[in-house]
């Protein structure tokens, strides 16, 4: 059995938004692909969406050029297992 576990990534968008943003982002998921895995909007959280991916090169090209999504580098936890969720940027 494979392991399906990827890594967390947190992506700032628009606040009233991250419907939409994740809405986008699934649509842009190739039919078939496995190199992302969920895609987490929590309503109490205004201005993120989260993103488990294979790894950031495939979530960066997800997110290029979409609208409502903060220019900002990507940040990712370690993985499912970490306890904090975060962003950093500039």
């Amino acid at each position: 059995m494979t392991s399906r576990m990827g890594r967390l990534f947190a992506l700032r968008t628009t606040a009233g938004y991250e419907r939409n943003v994740a809405n986008m982002i699934e649509g842009r998921i190739p039919q078939g692909s496995r190199d992302v895995h969920a895609i987490l909007v929590l309503p109490t959280l205004k201005g993120f969406v989260f993103v488990e991916g294979k790894d950031r090169e495939t979530v960066a090209e997800l997110v290029r050029d979409l609208r409502h999504v903060s220019p900002r580098r990507l940040s990712r936890s370690t993985s499912w297992k970490s306890q904090s969720i975060w962003w950093r940027g500039r």
